[in-house]
């Protein structure tokens, strides 16, 4: 039995085939272009940081940023308790040497002070009086004395005239006469002799009685010279000149004696505090030279002090200066620093790749010529800076690689860059 053929079956049936080859021909293109993405991933170009090797001269620098700072700050402390009466300064204002910050209320002290004064007073009248008595009787003394010596002049006259008419024998005087002539000499010896001694011990009394008081009287004084600083030190002065940073009190707040009150620093002398990242900072050494921005000057500077403690992921670098600060640059203002570990010429270097280690080996991305794929290599980086590093081997001039975080696609050795 013979079946009719419906016409056009045969035309859409041989459409379908050629369709499949069609496609079987486009999948087997398609495969042959996009292989190389069968082992690898694609990365928006974008969504990327590059950056070439170049050979030339290249600063190691370590940077960080700060503040500056005085190199000294004082504060001025309260030697004497009392009530905050006034406050003459305020932060960010001048202060003199000598000048008054402060002044404290202690009636306690104007009054103990004042009962002092009136007691030296009384003691150096009494010390006054005193040296006039012991005067008066060493002057009585000296009167006796003279006194004493007259008549031992006396009698001596008349002993040695007794003794001349005796011997010629023209003498009316007796024996006897002669004999208390010569006791009352050997008396009036003696007592000058005492009367000088007497005077020697009043000479004596009178300079141990006048040390005595002049002693107690300069104990005195003493006491009313602290008295006295205790009353002036009410008045809160500035020991050196600086621009004041803090005022720590309040009007009618009691205060205990050693009470810090005022901030000063002395703006002229300042250095720069940088923080430096605890992974950098081991390239870092005291003597180091650096150089800080102001963000309208760049000043030169040594590093004086690495602290050896990490807050944060930093350690803080001192950096002092060798000539005199711009105009700009005040207590807290914010800089910027560099500090400069070597300075090698003729070398290999690239922009600092977020993985890359200084002395260390790391593994990066490395684009072809066309820039569509990016294969992984190993580096040997040495020395590198915040920004830089140097390239020992692994790369050559002219490579352009990846600077961005690969932690995702570290596993592959290729990427397509898209």
């Amino acid at each position: 039995m013979d079946i009719a053929r419906q016409p056009g079956l045969h035309k859409k049936s041989n459409l379908n085939i050629a369709a499949a080859a069609a496609a079987v021909i486009l999948l087997i293109g398609l495969a042959v272009y996009f292989f190389p993405t069968l082992t690898s991933k694609s990365i928006q170009r974008s969504s990327l940081l590059f950056a070439e090797v170049q050979r030339g001269s290249m600063q190691v620098k370590v940077y960080g940023n700060g503040v500056l700072v005085p190199r000294e700050v004082r504060w001025v402390a309260t030697n004497v308790a009392g009530r905050v009466d006034r406050i003459l300064v305020k932060p960010g204002s001048r202060a003199e040497q000598d000048q008054v910050l402060l002044e404290l209320d202690n009636p306690a002290l104007v009054q103990n002070a004042e009962e002092v004064y009136w007691e030296v007073e009384a003691a150096r009248a009494d010390l006054t009086a005193l040296e006039v008595t012991l005067e008066s009787d060493i002057l009585n003394q000296r009167s006796r004395i003279k006194t004493v010596g007259i008549d031992l002049e006396s009698a001596q006259i008349k002993y040695d005239a007794e003794s001349r008419l005796i011997k010629s024998g023209q003498s009316s005087t007796s024996r006897l006469e002669h004999k208390n002539s010569e006791l009352l000499l050997r008396k009036l010896t003696n007592n000058l002799q005492v009367e000088k001694s007497r005077l020697e011990r009043l000479i004596k009394n009178r300079d141990a009685q006048i040390n005595a008081k002049q002693a107690r009287l300069k104990k005195m004084e003493n006491a009313l010279k602290r008295a006295q600083s205790n009353v002036a030190a009410l008045q809160v002065r500035a020991r050196e000149a600086g621009v004041v940073q803090a005022v720590s009190v309040e009007l009618g707040q009691q205060l205990a004696m050693g009470s810090n009150l005022v901030k000063i620093a002395d703006q002229s002398d300042l250095i720069a505090e940088i923080k430096v990242a605890q992974r950098m900072v081991n390239e870092v050494a005291i003597g180091q030279r650096a150089f800080i921005d102001t963000r309208k000057n760049e000043i030169e500077g040594r590093v004086t002090r690495i602290d050896p403690a990490v807050i944060n992921g930093s350690v803080l670098v001192e950096v002092a200066f060798s000539r005199a600060l711009p105009n700009e640059a005040r207590p807290d203002l914010r800089v910027n620093g560099d500090i400069l570990i070597a300075d090698l010429a003729d070398t290999l270097y690239v922009k600092r790749p977020v993985v890359a280690q200084s002395n260390q080996r790391s593994v990066i991305f490395k684009l072809d010529k066309a820039e569509n794929f990016a294969n992984k290599v190993t580096v040997n980086f040495g020395q590198g800076s915040s920004d830089q590093i140097q390239v020992l081997d692994g790369l050559s001039s002219g490579d352009r690689v990846i600077l961005s975080d690969h932690t995702n696609w570290e596993h592959l050795n290729k990427i397509r860059i898209n």
